[in-house]
């Protein structure tokens, strides 16, 4: 259980720092589509990146909770030995 707890930290950490980065240094990168004025290529693709690495880390917790909570409930359900 304990290794569970610490891959949850370890993509709650993820999550922070890559929507962190992105709000404090491209707040400003607007989908193409909504740009009145042209914007740098790298700081959307920067953007673009940082965004996967947030949703990756998301479904990744997720499941991981799903998993750690389902096992913790298997383990609580048996009886002692």
């Amino acid at each position: 259980m304990r290794s569970s707890v610490i891959f949850l930290a370890i993509f709650g950490a993820l999550y922070l720092a890559a929507t962190g980065t992105r709000r404090l240094f491209l707040s400003d990168v607007v989908p193409i589509a909504d740009a009145d004025a042209p914007q740098s290529m790298w700081a959307l693709d920067a953007a673009f990146l940082l965004r996967s690495v947030e949703n990756i880390a998301l479904l990744g917790f997720a499941a991981l909770l799903v998993i750690a909570i389902s096992q913790w409930i298997r383990k609580r359900g048996r009886p002692a030995s």
